[in-house]
């Protein structure tokens, strides 16, 4: 009985210890998980994004099973495009090419001169990396120029997801669609042949056997 209860004894003391630990680790992350904020605006007051947007918007993604076609924020699947990259690669890449065309006249960001560039660059750090979020009113304001880029790419991702009503060939995301079904299909089919030949199997021998007693072949292609 003695050692039977040091047992008991050890085993809900691990539990304990446990499910402590796993707690304590779930309130750290709750503390430092980034706050959703109430609206995104931009300095001149327009309204970019709210609080049901990016709820409604995550509901869709996974809906959709998002998870399997890229990932967002080192989130999904990493043999398809990480999102979240290709997003801010395209926000960056309108900010200084809007900047390049009203400071400089360029056509774009990548025909000025270096020193052009490295001043662009300076200034687009700044401003990526500056935290607006108001924790008073749970709103992040952005610059009038991120707000235009920011615009420019749902754009972009509206047109991607098919959206636009212009004719228009499949795009990058529908073929990934496409051809996931249709490899989903194949490798279904080719489990239930397997399962019902497998299923079969043992009674085909024992018939064969049978009929070879009896001095019959099987018959061919059955």
């Amino acid at each position: 009985m003695t050692s039977t209860r040091k047992l008991w004894t050890a085993l809900i003391t691990l539990l304990v210890l446990s499910f402590g630990v796993l707690l304590l680790i779930g309130r750290d992350i709750s503390i430092k998980a980034p706050p959703m904020p109430e609206r995104v605006v931009s300095a001149s007051g327009q309204t970019l994004y709210t609080k049901a947007d990016i709820q409604r918007g995550r509901q869709v993604w996974q809906s959709m099973g998002g998870m399997q076609l890229g990932s967002i924020w080192g989130h999904g699947g990493y043999v398809a495009p990480d999102w979240s990259a290709d997003w801010l690669h395209r926000e960056v890449t309108a900010i200084l090419d809007s900047w390049a065309q009203s400071e400089f006249g360029a056509a774009n960001y990548a025909s000025l001169p270096p020193e052009q560039k490295s001043a662009l660059q300076g200034r687009l750090t700044q401003m990526m990396r500056r935290n607006t979020y108001d924790p008073a009113t749970r709103t992040i304001v952005i610059t009038d120029d991120r707000a235009r880029a920011i615009q420019a790419v749902n754009t972009h991702y509206d047109r991607m997801g098919g959206r636009d009503r212009a004719p228009r060939q499949c795009d990058h995301l529908h073929q990934q669609l496409a051809e996931r079904a249709v490899d989903r299909q194949s490798a279904s089919a080719k489990h239930v042949h397997l399962v019902r030949v497998q299923r079969h199997l043992p009674a085909r021998r024992h018939r064969a056997a049978r009929l070879a007693s009896r001095g019959h072949a099987w018959p061919q292609g059955v």
